[in-house]
């Protein structure tokens, strides 16, 4: 209904493909995007001639290998030869949105495409956020927490959310609600069944 891969990818672009590798989780906990589906989407971007790589900052910067490792994305990565970049040490760029400041990595911000993938779960701080608060794992490092204790009222941290989004600008957003989570999300919820992936371009 949107097109195809081919309205958003061009043969010879650099995509970035964003998941969410929040912490050091298996895919069967349903906290992290869902290897298959990073899979599907590197082979999908290279059959349109265009190069892939894989990037997160996840809560957990001490231990990236270790997360790269539990979620499955280094492993998919490797078989599949693409890039798994490392957002703490790639260097950011410093943005002001409306007093609301923050850093974003460089290679977010400098490749042509940018595929969000995030895992369709609740969260205790947000009531919704779509595809939207995926994008916070492009702020590198431990600023994250510095900025869940700036804006820790709902209503603050979306406008914090918004203003992330709005400088990335993914061109499209593939939701993994193949199996979500229910209960204390984002980290300590329950995997629930829901069989469907949702894709929009906001």
């Amino acid at each position: 209904p949107l097109g195809g891969l081919g309205a958003f990818v061009q043969a010879g672009q650099n995509v970035l493909i964003k998941p969410n590798l929040l912490g050091d989780a298996t895919p069967d906990q349903a906290v992290t995007t869902h290897p298959a589906l990073v899979r599907a989407l590197i082979r999908a971007v290279r059959e349109l001639g265009a190069h892939p790589c894989v990037a997160d900052s996840p809560s957990n910067v001490k231990d990236l290998e270790h997360v790269w490792e539990q979620t499955g994305l280094w492993t998919v990565c490797r078989e599949e030869n693409v890039p798994l970049r490392n957002l703490e040490r790639a260097g950011s760029r410093r943005f002001d949105v409306n007093g609301i400041v923050f850093s974003l990595a460089t290679p977010v911000l400098e490749a042509d495409v940018v595929i969000n993938v995030p895992k369709v779960k609740t969260h205790i701080l947000m009531v919704m956020t779509g595809a939207v608060k995926n994008l916070f794992g492009a702020v590198p490092g431990l600023q994250k927490a510095s900025l869940h204790k700036q804006h820790p009222h709902p209503a603050d941290f979306a406008r914090m959310l918004a203003a992330v989004y709005a400088q990335v600008r993914p061109a499209l957003s593939i939701a993994d609600g193949v199996i979500g989570m229910e209960g204390n999300g984002p980290s300590g919820g329950d995997p629930v069944p829901l069989g469907f992936l949702a894709a929009a371009t906001d």
